[in-house]
């Protein structure tokens, strides 16, 4: 049988066989209508093994009876089994009866009891026309009788009889809608029969698979010709099915084979890859692969391919095509491990080769079955074939030096050519696409500049869609990959804002080993830019991060001592860098307890500090800078006051040695235990997240990160000295001493002079006990200024009147974690007395997004700096204007075009609506950030109950 046969053969369009013996012109006047009106009426087929009976349309091709088509004993092939035989007579003459008809009748019935067919049927057509050309005519009921008596014996219903079957007539109606009855009770009768028997057959060769000289290959295609006859009666969902079990089993003995448990046929699929070009879902059936793996020749990815495409088939059929992409990943990704474990030789890049075509290969099937709109709303479907597609071409552009400074080499553009070769030709129904998979990868692999536009090309669509779907993390691992190919092409200043953006969300919500991976790849983006500051402050960090190598932190940490080291000549500047990746404060202990000195006298502080360096850090000296500040009342219990303060005379730092940073959001888990009812045996254990809905929200976008806050100016009248210091990984306590000056007593304070304090209270609705989701509370905001006139306060936005020290500040109340809705103005700017205790409120209302305990929204302030002074002086009044009640009605010149207003940064212009005449337009002011430690936000760390939301939900329950 040729190629193309049994192609046709194998098709969908097959339909059950039965054959036609005796008059074949008889046969041919009614085998249109035979054809057309067999399906018309669906009949309900009852199944084996209690599976439910089902409604099919049976439908049969009609052929000529042949010995040949008859199977032979052990034949399992049941889509050329004819499961009825019949045989067509027009006979109505007694003597033609006994000459010939008889005989002919009696030989057809030898040949198919020699085959054991029981499964037949006689049809006698009565023709008015041909009965009035014969003289010797026994009545209709004579020869039909005469056949009953001598074939059928006691099955008369094995003989029907069509009267005038081309006439149009009730009689000629009456007689068709008999005979389809029966014919479709016979071809459903001896189908039920033979598939059960099949199925018997198929089941007892399964239960031998333990055997030895067993074949998955012959086993295969067993249960594939069962596959074949349910698709062959449109019952897609059985036949997809047996693949499916076909699936199983094969996975089964390849994890058994990794157990040590390896059947001697699965050797056969062990053989190396010697072609790698992808699947092939554009045909109902790759015969090519179904003739490989029925001589046992197959690959593994041959029969994984093969199988895939069947399935594949039958989904598309079944209207399940997002199903088939779900699929087609599980199977990419189960077929690499596969062939690393049955230890498969495969040429490299070969399996690369192979996942990137599979993957447009099925994209591009799904695409040719659904709309563009139904695609672009289903993307979160398709989005990982898109990354997984993306994530190969980039492994094939490293292996083939596409991804380099210089280019590929002679040995990058030999394995090209070895990477292309095992592609082949390209199949005939692609040949004609323009954008098929096979002249993508080629096109591609052609040269950097083709690479680059197809990789880009694929990386932002599979970024945008991660973004359109809400999986922001999964964008961010793909902006990764291309940081990761600037770098390589030499281009890191593209790369920065990919890692600073994933930087931003795993800092915000603790993943600490992605934090550690970024950070290297940052240190490296920074160093080729040669950012100083900031690769050594990222080198601070790293040399402190308890997720890497003891080799890797002392790395980081030599880079900072070799930039400390270089003479002062090759220095670009002096480089101001956080503590946070150095050190932390332990505790401070203070002799005398009280922190108190009369004149004359001397306050010693020991200083606990946790060196973070894996290595000996050498200082030349270690300043500690001083708030000091006049008791209040002093010689009036004021020390007595200052004692109280401090009575222990040890301060311990809040979050000393903490690694995590405030606000953050833990992991509760709890462990999940399943067990048989039956035993109480173990059957299952997991690991359950309790407050998912947390971890995973999505985190809005926020400033830059990882800036160090510039330590204050020295002030040598304020700073304490010691000199030749060496701090040891640890802990190290250093001790300072100082001297009373002019003040009478004194109190020492580690950090720079807290200036403000801002707190928050959020409280229900009146009348309601507790804050609840979905519902306004009042959210409180108190700015107290904590000591009088400093230095720092010297500035731009200091005014005095009356002898009144003021200053303006903005203050901002958002909430970067999505647990609240801030109703109303979220920021404004106020007048504060430069006075100690001086207290400004202001009121606002929030809605709590999700239930629990939820931290308060972040409350930030800022220095408010007046507008340029011009010379009309109208500057200065259109920015007082804008204050009402110590509140700033933000950007009201452009609130047409955002809602709510805005304060803007230096250097920004305001602009409003077109269509109207608009005034020049002003610089906006500018907001100068307070210095690490001058505002302290007594709320950062608080939390709130809220409780969720009744549910109303009824419930119905109906016992019968």
């Amino acid at each position: 049988m040729e190629a193309e046969d049994r192609l046709q053969l194998f098709t969908m369009e097959n339909r059950p066989l039965a054959t036609c013996a005796g008059d074949q012109a008889l046969f041919s006047s009614v085998y249109s209508i035979l054809v057309q009106q067999l399906p018309r009426e669906p009949m309900e087929w009852r199944r084996s093994y209690g599976r439910p009976p089902k409604m099919i349309h049976l439908e049969a091709n009609f052929v000529q009876f042949k010995e040949e088509l008859i199977p032979k004993e052990g034949n399992r092939a049941l889509l050329t089994f004819p499961f009825l035989h019949i045989f067509w007579t027009d006979c109505c003459d007694t003597e033609v009866y006994k000459a010939t008809a008889k005989d002919e009748i009696t030989k057809w019935q030898n040949i198919l009891k020699a085959y054991s067919s029981v499964d037949w049927l006689i049809v006698v057509v009565e023709s008015d026309a041909k009965k009035k050309n014969k003289t010797n005519i026994l009545p209709r009921t004579s020869i039909v009788d005469k056949i009953r008596n001598d074939f059928c014996n006691k099955q008369s219903d094995r003989c029907v009889v069509l009267s005038d079957p081309l006439k149009d007539s009730a009689r000629t109606q009456e007689s068709w809608n008999v005979f389809f009855a029966k014919l479709r009770t016979l071809l459903l009768m001896s189908f039920t029969k033979n598939l059960g028997k099949f199925e018997d057959d198929m089941r007892t060769m399964r239960e031998k698979r333990t055997e030895a000289g067993w074949s998955f290959s012959a086993y295969f295609m067993v249960q594939e010709e069962l596959a074949f006859v349910f698709e062959m009666l449109q019952q897609y969902e059985d036949a997809l099915v047996q693949y499916d079990e076909l699936d199983a089993l094969f996975t089964q003995y390849i994890v058994n084979y990794g157990a040590g448990d390896g059947a001697n046929w699965l050797t056969s699929f062990c053989q190396p890859v010697r072609s790698w070009n992808g699947l092939v879902l554009r045909k109902p059936i790759d015969m090519d692969k179904r003739e490989l793996i029925q001589r046992n020749q197959a690959t593994l990815l041959d029969l994984r391919s093969y199988l895939f495409s069947r399935q594949c088939t039958l989904l598309v059929l079944l209207q399940r095509p997002w199903e088939v992409a779900q699929r087609a990943l599980q199977l990419l990704h189960n077929c690499v491990q596969e062939l690393k474990l049955l230890e498969v030789s495969v040429p490299v890049g070969a399996l690369d080769c192979w996942v990137f075509l599979s993957c447009l290969e099925v994209l591009q099937r799904i695409e040719g079955c659904c709309e563009r709109a139904v695609l672009d709303s289903n993307c979160g479907h398709t989005v990982g074939l898109w990354a997984y597609a993306t994530e190969k071409l980039k492994s094939l552009g490293n292996q083939c030096g596409l991804v380099t400074e210089g280019g590929p080499d002679s040995e990058d553009l030999n394995r090209t050519v070895d990477v292309l070769a095992g592609l082949g030709t390209e199949r005939s129904e692609t040949a004609n696409s323009p954008q098929s998979p096979y002249k993508t990868l080629n096109e591609a692999l052609s040269s950097v500049e083709a690479f680059e536009k197809h990789y880009l090309e694929l990386s932002y669509m599979a970024m945008e869609m991660y973004k359109t779907i809400g999986r922001v993390r999964s964008a961010q691992l793909l902006g990764k990959e291309l940081a990761d190919f600037y770098m390589r092409k030499g281009e890191p200043e593209k790369a920065e804002s990919y890692l600073q953006e994933a930087l931003r969300t795993y800092l915000s919500e603790g993943w600490a080993l992605l934090i550690a991976h970024t950070r290297k790849q940052l240190a490296e983006c920074q160093k080729r830019l040669q950012q100083t500051q900031n690769y050594l402050q990222t080198s601070s960090l790293l040399a402190s991060d308890q997720c890497l190598a003891e080799t890797e932190r002392i790395h980081y940490c030599q880079e900072i001592l070799k930039m400390a080291t270089m003479p002062h000549a090759q220095q670009e500047e002096r480089v101001p860098l956080g503590m946070e990746g150095f050190a932390r404060l332990r505790r401070l202990r203070l002799e005398p307890a009280g922190a108190v000195v009369h004149m004359g006298g001397t306050l010693d502080m020991e200083l606990t500090i946790h060196s973070l360096m894996p290595v000996a850090v050498p200082l030349d000296q270690l300043s500690l800078h001083l708030h000091l500040s006049p008791a209040k009342g002093a010689g009036r219990g004021g020390e007595g006051a200052a004692r109280a303060g401090t009575a222990t005379g040890t301060v311990v730092f809040a979050g000393a040695g903490s690694g995590r940073g405030g606000g953050q959001t833990g992991v509760e888990l709890y462990e999940l235990h399943d067990r048989s009812p039956s035993d109480n045996s173990l059957t299952s254990s997991s690991i359950v997240c309790k407050n998912m809905h947390l971890l995973l929200r999505r985190q809005e976008s926020c400033g830059s990160i990882e800036r160090s806050t510039a330590p204050l100016p020295e002030d040598s009248a304020r700073s304490l000295h010691v000199a030749a210091l060496v701090l040891q990984p640890g802990d190290n306590n250093v001790t300072f001493t100082a001297q009373a000056k002019e003040l009478p007593p004194l109190m020492a304070v580690l950090s720079p002079q807290t200036l403000y304090g801002v707190r928050a209270d959020i409280s229900p609705p009146l009348g309601v006990g507790m804050c609840k989701m979905g519902t306004l509370c009042s959210l409180e905001v108190s700015i107290v200024r904590l000591s009088d006139l400093t230095d720092s306060d010297q500035d731009e936005a200091l005014s005095q009147s009356d002898g009144l020290c003021t200053t303006r500040l903005m203050y901002e109340v958002v909430d970067n974690s999505s647990n609240w809705a801030v109703c109303g103005k979220s920021s404004g700017v106020i007048s504060m007395p430069v006075s100690a205790s001086a207290t400004h409120k202001v009121h606002m209302e929030v809605m709590p997004l999700f239930a629990g305990f939820l931290p308060f929204p972040d409350i930030t302030l800022h220095k408010y700096l007046p507008f340029q002074a011009c010379p009309s002086g109208q500057t200065e009044a259109v920015a007082d204007s804008w204050l009402e009640n110590d509140v700033l009605a933000l950007d009201r010149c452009g609130e047409e075009q955002q809602e709510g207003g805005s304060v803007r940064s230096r250097g920004s212009t305001q602009s409003g609506g077109s269509g109207e005449h608009k005034p020049p337009a002003l610089p906006l002011p500018r907001l100068l950030p307070f210095c690490s430690g001058q505002v302290y936000n007594g709320s950062a760390r608080r939390q709130v109950l809220v409780l969720p939301t009744q549910d109303d939900h009824v419930l119905e329950v109906s016992v019968t």
